[in-house]
C-alpha cells in the first residue's frame, strides 16, 4: 500500500491522490478539519494496479487545510492539503 502526495496542493474544486494497491480492496477515505472535526468519508473499491488515482472533490467547505485520513486494510496514512475557494 502506497500513498502519494496529494496534487494539486493547493487545490481549488479536486484533488487528485495517487494510491498503489497489491490486491483488490476497499479504500476509505476520511476528511477532517483542522480543528479535528469530520466533514466527509468516500469509498473506493479498488483492484490491484500499478498506479490508481482517488479523487475528492469540494465545494462546499470554507478556505483551509485539511486533513485526508487513507485506510486500506490494516493501513492507515494521512495527507495534508489545502483548499482555496
Amino acid at each position: 500500500f502506497n500513498v502519494g502526495k496529494p496534487f494539486p496542493n493547493p487545490f481549488n474544486s479536486i484533488v487528485t491522490i495517487p494510491i498503489s494497491i497489491r490486491e483488490k480492496g476497499r479504500i476509505q477515505l476520511d476528511i477532517y478539519d483542522i480543528s479535528g472535526n469530520a466533514v466527509g468519508t468516500k469509498t473506493f473499491n479498488l483492484n490491484p494496479n500499478d498506479n490508481q488515482n482517488i479523487f475528492w472533490s469540494e465545494t462546499d467547505l470554507s478556505t483551509g487545510i485539511y486533513f485526508l485520513k487513507i485506510k486500506y486494510l490494516n493501513y492507515l496514512e494521512t495527507r495534508k492539503v489545502l483548499f482555496l475557494k
